[in-house]
């Protein structure tokens, strides 16, 4: 690992906790994939505009700031780290282990940081026995700024997240306090994809110069998440529910009084239900002082036999979870049983929502969770941290 000259600066713990969880969830579980693959070492050859050695160069696959931060009230870290870090010597070369399934997915870096030279390349696995060449060129500073014109400038408050691809293949990732960046990159064709937990993601393709001095790109426009817009306005009911555990069918618009934590959540979700005892225990404790939970399980079945439209379903699939981890209890708060349908979130954004509950809330990771005051009115995205809490808190104490 290398600390880079990259410095952004640090996010709050729930920007940090939204912004990893893309992280994670993108790079964190391939990695681990890749890691199962036999190592196999490429041997890298590096040299600068004029064809001679570069010495000292980091080298490495795919960079990134934040990745190691895995506990959600943790903040985010400021170093630069890149995955299986060498340096290279005196002739310029560099033996660099990695797994076939790595080259697949990431880029391979190499830079100088005195110098201000560096060089982002996809290696083919077809070519791993064979020496690669990166030839190491200067570096331009790519100045930029998101804006989005339907959200007040508070609502970067948690940061962005700036991945910067390749092709099909991702090169760094970088999490910033603002939404503006200084990014140092080579000369080259990228796409920077671009979002923060107020907005979808949006891909703009920058082309780097072969010059000097800073290069500034145009404003980069992103599109809001539903739930962002959500923010201080009523929270709307939960669409197609098909069946509900514990409960009759609830409307939200009855609980008005009291303060609501929105879960959604599936079983196939790992963190889902891993994080699920941590809500049981906040459901005990502020029950009686008026918070209630909704559980909205959404499920993407291969078919209709598989997708879990019944409570018999959910419990059956619950089974080995509710004896072992969750140490025999079962869900105590009401659930919505949905079953998953992709849906568009916008016009202009991509990506689809798992569900019709997911598009019109704008929940694009599981889990999330929302927080509804007793006026029924969405706060804003949940997290049961210390920071979290004091929200819940003080949502409960208004009366």
């Amino acid at each position: 690992m290398v600390r880079s000259c990259l410095r952004p600066r640090a996010l709050g713990s729930i920007g940090a906790a939204v912004l990893v969880a893309a992280w994670l969830a993108a790079h964190v579980r391939a990695a681990e994939d890749a890691a199962a693959e036999q190592l196999a070492t490429i041997d890298v050859q590096l040299v600068d505009g004029d064809g001679k050695p570069v010495a000292g160069a980091e080298v490495g696959v795919f960079g990134a700031v934040g990745h190691r931060v895995r506990d959600r009230a943790a903040k985010m870290g400021t170093e630069w780290f890149y995955v299986n870090h060498v340096r290279s010597g005196a002739d310029g070369v560099a033996l660099c282990s990695v797994t076939p399934k790595m080259l697949d997915l990431y880029c391979l870096i190499a830079r100088h940081e005195g110098r201000k030279i560096a060089a982002i390349a996809g290696v083919d696995r077809k070519q791993l026995d064979e020496p690669t060449r990166l030839t190491l060129l200067p570096e331009r500073e790519i100045v930029a700024e998101v804006v989005c014109p339907e959200l007040p400038l508070r609502a970067f408050d948690d940061g962005i997240v700036v991945r910067v691809n390749v092709g099909n293949r991702a090169a760094l990732e970088c999490a910033f306090g603002e939404p503006r960046f200084r990014l140092p990159l080579p000369p080259g064709e990228y796409t920077f994809e671009v979002y923060s937990s107020a907005t979808h993601k949006t891909h703009q393709p920058i082309a780097v110069a072969p010059d000097s001095g800073e290069q500034r790109i145009k404003p980069i426009r992103l599109q809001p998440t539903q739930l962002a817009l959500l923010v201080g306005n009523p929270a709307p009911e939960i669409p197609d529910v098909v069946a509900w555990k514990n409960s009759k069918p609830v409307k939200l618009a009855d609980l008005k009084g009291k303060v609501v934590v929105l879960d959604f959540w599936g079983y196939w979700c790992g963190p889902c239900i891993g994080g699920m005892p941590q809500l049981f225990d906040l459901y005990d404790k502020y029950h009686d002082q008026g918070l209630e939970v909704i559980g909205i399980h959404s499920d993407l079945g291969e078919d209709e036999t598989e997708a879990v439209d019944s409570v018999a379903k959910l419990d059956a699939r619950l089974a080995e979870t509710r004896e072992g981890l969750w140490k025999g209890r079962d869900l105590p708060f009401p659930v919505a049983l949905i079953v998953g349908r992709r849906t568009a979130y916008a016009n202009g954004v991509a990506d689809k929502a798992r569900s019709a509950a997911s598009a019109r809330f704008g929940i694009v990771f599981y889990p999330s969770q929302i927080l509804i005051d007793r006026r029924g009115n969405v706060v804003r995205k949940f997290f049961p941290n210390e920071e979290g809490i004091a929200l819940l808190e003080k949502a409960l104490a208004e009366k």
